[in-house]
């Protein structure tokens, strides 16, 4: 197992709306870990990620069984909102969208949309920076799904459980160049007053930043929290 086959093997997925996106990034984060020991593309990896290579390319068989319903909207009737979760660690930054239908008596229906990792650059940065790195792409991703989706969507929420982040997006102040930059996409794309916080544990897309098996894709992977299948009223 070579650097090339690792590479080859993580480029050779074709997933564009990130159904497996916590199945892909841990073979992306493996192959940022062997680039950085320096080794060329044909030197044999290191011992220890050939175990972890293995494993993965066992449990890639495995989802071949995989069945994924990708109805968005269930029903024409009622409202339509968007809601993302976005969320960072030392490894990747993941955001991830949902759709959320409420119909005239109140029932809703709340389909995975499409998400998005990737790998934390090499250069180390800071959780709060790369919080807001994952808000970024969070905002541009809804931003997007709003663009091509043909139902008209009554309003766009967004999800982290960053207080930096919440912080940063909706301070006034002039803020330095970096944070300048990502807060410019944020506010392209979404309005300060619909981000709210959320718990870690309760945030799907902290499983987009941490690796999953196959097995628990469907879920809690590709079905969001509870508290966005209740009635509208009811939420906190």
């Amino acid at each position: 197992m070579t650097q090339r086959k690792v590479l080859s093997m993580a480029a050779s997925l074709f997933d564009p709306v990130g159904l497996i996106s916590p199945f892909a990034i841990r073979i992306r984060c493996i192959l940022q870990r062997i680039i950085k020991e320096g080794r060329n593309w044909v030197q044999p990896v290191s011992e220890c990620y050939q175990q972890e290579l293995q494993e993965w390319m066992d449990e890639f068989d495995s989802m071949t069984s995989m069945e994924i319903p990708r109805c968005l909207i269930t029903s024409t009737n009622g409202t339509h909102q968007l809601h993302t979760f976005t969320d960072a660690s030392m490894s990747a930054i993941a955001a991830i969208v949902y759709t959320r239908t409420t119909k005239a008596n109140g029932s809703s229906t709340t389909p995975y949309v499409i998400s998005k990792t990737k790998v934390a650059p090499i250069k180390q940065l800071s959780i709060p920076k790369l919080e807001l790195e994952a808000a970024a792409l969070g905002a541009e991703l809804a931003g997007f799904c709003e663009s091509e989706m043909t139902t008209t969507i009554s309003s766009k929420h967004f999800w982290t459980d960053s207080a930096a982040t919440l912080g940063w997006i909706k301070s006034k102040q002039k803020q330095k160049m970096y944070i300048a930059n990502r807060l410019t996409k944020i506010h392209e794309n979404s309005n300060p007053d619909n981000w709210r916080h959320i718990l870690g544990k309760m945030n799907p897309a902290d499983h987009g930043t941490r690796g999953l098996i196959p097995s628990d894709i469907p879920k809690p992977w590709l079905q969001p929290p509870d508290f966005l299948s209740t009635p509208q009223s009811q939420d906190s």
